[in-house]
């Protein structure tokens, strides 16, 4: 009997002993929590790009931690960095696929997206009427073909068409006219179908008060200067036109003669010798 007891505590004891051993792991430690900290001290002052890239830190440091990519792209929105806004909020929405949190931010980035596509057609507008108005107009007007006066002529007269003075310059002024009207035109254009995309989100409740008015800002800011390219434009075509037609005027009524004496050749051009 006692041989048995033995040889089973001995077969426990082997058992035991062939087992892992089991121990409570310690939680890992949140190495930027500090930096995550600082961070929202840093929003809260609202030093949003200082913030931006704190979060950025405390998120390399603990990937597990998503909610600081969301964080990061709020304050690069309040910075002003749309374009790094935009990055941090797809990052989120590829690491959480549903909840509140994933719509909330699914609704930002789509109205960073629109704000994103109107600022850049409006710096392409603003660069192509820029680039149109720089433009010189080609006003030049081919040289006279030479004329010879016979010598067995007594006397012989020719009339010199008027120099245009103006002309170039009218020419000029209704050229760029048009294009900063064109230009302001078209600003106004997309200003106005950002104020209609700003209308339909903030009926359908996507806008925070502070963002809905800064938009409605922006807005106002950009039909103010699309109106000012097209008063500007059009009061460059209305003087050139009256420019032109004064030059015309003036070169109709003033024509220049010269004589030629008898006995003697010679060649002008342009109306001169």
């Amino acid at each position: 009997m006692m041989r048995r007891l033995l040889a089973a505590w001995i077969a426990i004891a082997v058992c035991s002993a062939a087992q892992p051993d089991v121990a409570f792991a310690a939680p890992a430690k949140d190495l930027g929590k500090e930096i995550a900290d600082d961070a929202a001290v840093a929003f809260k002052d609202q030093r949003f790009q200082q913030a931006a890239e704190l979060f950025e830190k405390a998120y390399a440091l603990g990937a597990d931690k998503i909610v600081r990519l969301r964080n990061a792209g709020r304050a690069w929105e309040e910075a002003g960095k749309l374009e790094y806004a935009r990055t941090q909020f797809q990052k989120y929405l590829d690491k959480v696929k549903s909840g509140p949190d994933h719509d909330e931010v699914e609704q930002r980035l789509a109205r960073l997206e629109a704000r994103i596509a109107d600022e850049k057609a409006r710096r392409e507008a603003v660069a192509q009427a820029a680039q149109a108005n720089a433009e010189p107009a080609k006003t030049m007007e081919p040289a006279a073909p030479a004329q010879v006066v016979a010598a067995a002529e007594p006397v012989a007269t020719v009339r010199e068409p008027g120099q245009k003075s103006n002309g170039w310059l009218g020419w000029t002024l209704i050229g760029g006219g048009a294009a900063l009207a064109a230009g302001g035109a078209a600003w106004a254009v997309m200003t106005e179908s950002a104020n209609g995309r700003l209308k339909d989100q903030s009926a359908a409740g996507l806008y925070s008060a502070d963002k809905l008015a800064e938009d409605r800002a922006v807005i106002l800011r950009n039909r103010v200067a699309a109106l000012s390219l097209v008063g500007a434009g059009t009061a460059g075509i209305l003087v050139g036109a009256i420019l032109t037609a004064r030059s015309g005027h003036e070169s109709a009524s003033q024509p220049s003669a010269f004589v030629t004496p008898a006995g003697a050749a010679g060649v002008c051009w342009s109306g001169r010798f």
